[in-house]
């Protein structure tokens, strides 16, 4: 499947996703910030995955990303009901 470029979704949809870095290193989305003095930059708020073979997962600390610098990582969207 491809996402086509003008493409949209509300960021709501992402939280509880799962990233994964270059490394291997797996993180839940929690949230999004904006910085009110740079609306431009996006921030991704996420948790370090420290046990993924758990069915509830157990989250570390929360790191502050900016969206820019992980757009090589992969994304697994996870299913919920609202």
């Amino acid at each position: 499947m491809q996402i086509e470029k003008c493409s949209a979704i509300k960021l709501d949809v992402l939280k509880g996703a799962l990233l994964t870095n270059k490394n291997g290193a797996e993180f839940r989305i929690s949230h999004f910030e904006v910085n009110l003095e740079d609306l431009k930059s996006i921030h991704v708020v996420v948790s370090e995955e420290t046990d993924p073979d758990k069915l509830s997962y157990q989250l570390g600390n929360k790191v502050s990303l900016v969206w820019d610098s992980i757009q090589d990582w992969s994304i697994q969207f996870q299913t919920h009901s609202d």
